[in-house]
């Protein structure tokens, strides 16, 4: 089993009043490479076995992470929401030839910088003893992100449309998702205003 992490990072960031990706910085570092940095940190490693394809619009994250041994993917149409960017992605994957039956498809968003190594960690442990297909990360009150579908939900992910993501098939399948119930609230924010 392998696990593919879907970096999101193609929004318009309409509410934050310019490009958060790039314009809002943490440490020193636009706040897309944050989270960025730390999941490639646990492939490099070895922490997890597996590959990251980053889905995007901007020209300045690709030339930013050419030289970063990850997959990239470029939404042709973000304009049709989140779901472009997990098809694009997907797609991207496939095209590889690198999802496996067995294998984890685990969507994450680029404005949520604060998401700890250790959570992710913790997630795919407590999805991959579940036996359970689908999964999500809670802080005890609503669904999050990341969110993680086994491959046998390519099909359902591949029919989604607008800016509602694969939340909408955890929701129609309550029985089959595994919740994570460690996170912290802040780990689940997500940056949507200039702070």
């Amino acid at each position: 089993m392998k696990v593919h992490f879907l970096y999101l990072a193609a929004g318009f960031s309409r509410r934050y009043g310019g490009n958060k990706l790039l314009d809002h910085v943490i440490e020193g570092r636009p706040m897309y490479r944050i989270l960025l940095d730390r999941l490639i940190d646990l492939l490099e490693t070895g922490a997890v076995k597996g590959d990251l394809v980053l889905v995007t619009q901007y020209e300045e994250i690709l030339q930013q992470t050419a030289e970063l041994d990850i997959y990239t993917a470029v939404n042709p149409d973000p304009g049709r929401g989140i779901s472009s960017s997990l098809q694009t992605g997907i797609q991207a994957l496939q095209e590889r030839g690198s999802i496996g039956e067995e294998d984890f498809l685990v969507c994450f968003t680029a404005d949520q910088p604060y998401l700890t190594k250790e959570t992710v960690l913790s997630f795919l442990k407590g999805i991959t003893e579940s036996g359970k297909t689908l999964g999500c990360v809670s802080d005890g009150r609503e669904l999050g992100n990341p969110c993680a579908f086994g491959a046998e939900w390519i099909p359902a992910l591949m029919e989604l449309t607008g800016d509602r993501g694969g939340k909408r098939i955890l929701r129609m399948h309550p029985e089959e998702v595994y919740v994570y119930v460690g996170a912290q609230s802040e780990e689940l924010n997500d940056i949507d205003l200039k702070q």
